[in-house]
């Protein structure tokens, strides 16, 4: 590991501008990412942002377009030799080996300020670029992951807790998404303070009207009157399964809609589970639509859910932005309980919270909210109070404050 004590090479002020420049690096292709794209929206007004991702797919994209309509610069590290290795751990190691090289030296090029690194996975680039700059680096952990899978004890998991360890050593600043992540991260993860909270809450919306779900539903099944949503992620560590066991307590006029794409297997799964329980006839999966269409049907349900499984403290200290998402389409809440979950709701009284993994228990906390129509709209009430109090035009303040910190040479 280089000394990075004393920088190799000042950081230059930017010729076209007197703005700080700043890098943001994530190990994808940008647009899909919604926590990197609203925090890019907030800095670029303040600093010359280039955002870096991995043109793993080899899209062409029209980068002029991009940046134009974005008002900032993204630009795509290619991967080239390795993509031409088959899957497997082999071709893994070498996608992301090529990955930090090219990534590396596009940042070198762009010479930043700030670094802002997303994930493990880019944290070494953001290393290697403040060990030759001197740029101030910034690590945004989106999640703990060296707690992300039932699996933790493996070699391979254990090797990357240790890296990520090392190289918080030299960050100037750190980002978790919630409290008890930003503690465990300094208590047990080696963080040499505790990190600065910001949570993944999306931009302010106003509510709209919509009928989208309850047309959707009925077309299918007329005697449905009321709908469950949960969107996002169709993936096992859900454990949706659940939510259709509670569909079979719960009165006939109940549907349930999952919104969201996942493995073609584990979607039949859960449409067998429906045949066997009887509930088929009110079990939709819709498929997944593109973000900035989603919150007209968020907004056309009556009851949204969130649900993880205690697989991994990961999941069971979870970031949800469907807490977030569904106050401010006016949806009450069922929550699985879970302590960022459930805390949400008992303070916002927003919605309850059911034992993830109990079908009868989801069940319980759905027809209480259903129980009558106005204990329905005092949930929805709190839910708009909420998210009042819970977008990122808040939030991002304190990402804003981090950056000039750290500029000024404040660490954490």
């Amino acid at each position: 590991m280089p000394d990075i004590t004393a920088a190799q090479v000042p950081p230059q002020p930017s010729s076209r501008t007197s703005k700080p420049k700043l890098c943001m690096v994530i190990f994808n292709e940008v647009f899909q990412d919604g926590r990197v794209m609203r925090a890019a929206r907030s800095a670029q007004e303040k600093y010359e942002l280039t955002v870096v991702g991995i043109d793993r797919r080899h899209r062409d994209f029209d980068r002029r377009t991009e940046r134009d309509k974005l008002g900032f610069d993204v630009q795509w590290a290619p991967l080239a030799w390795s993509t031409k290795l088959k899957r497997g751990q082999l071709g893994y190691a070498a996608r992301y080996a090529e990955a930090l090289m090219r990534t590396t030296q596009l940042c070198l090029r762009l010479r930043p300020d700030i670094m802002h690194v997303h994930e493990d996975s880019a944290l070494p680039v953001g290393v290697m670029v403040k060990a030759i700059t001197g740029a101030k680096l910034i690590y945004d952990a989106h999640e703990l992951y060296r707690d992300s899978q039932p699996y933790v004890r493996l070699l391979w998991h254990k090797i990357n807790g240790l890296l990520e360890t090392g190289l918080m050593k030299f960050c100037d600043g750190i980002i978790a998404c919630n409290r008890q992540r930003a503690q465990i991260m300094f208590r047990e993860y080696g963080a040499p303070y505790l990190p600065t909270v910001i949570s993944n809450m999306p931009m302010a919306r106003q509510f709209t009207p919509s009928r989208y779900l309850t047309e959707y539903v009925t077309s299918r099944n007329p005697a449905l009157k009321h709908v469950c949503l949960h969107q996002g992620s169709i993936q096992p560590s859900r454990g949706l399964e659940v939510t259709v066991e509670a569909l079979s307590h719960l009165p006939a006029d109940v549907a349930l809609v999952l919104v969201g794409g996942g493995p073609e297997d584990y979607l039949n799964k859960i449409r067998e589970v429906g045949t066997s329980l009887g509930v088929g006839d009110r079990l939709f999966i819709h498929p997944a639509v593109q973000e900035d269409q989603l919150f007209p049907i968020t907004c056309s349900a009556q009851i949204g859910i969130v649900i993880y499984q205690n697989v991994c403290r990961n999941n069971y200290y979870c970031a949800p932005n469907k807490l977030y998402e569904y106050a401010a389409a006016g949806l009450p809440t069922v929550g699985a309980n879970m302590p960022p979950i459930s805390e949400f709701l008992a303070y916002y009284r927003s919605g309850e919270v059911f034992e993830p993994q109990d079908g009868a228990s989801l069940a319980r906390a759905i027809e209480k909210i259903l129980a009558s129509r106005e204990g329905w709209q005092t949930y929805r009430n709190c839910g708009f109070a909420a998210a009042k109090e819970n977008c990122w035009e808040l939030e991002s303040r304190k990402l804003l404050e981090l950056y000039q910190r750290v500029l000024t040479g404040c660490r954490e």
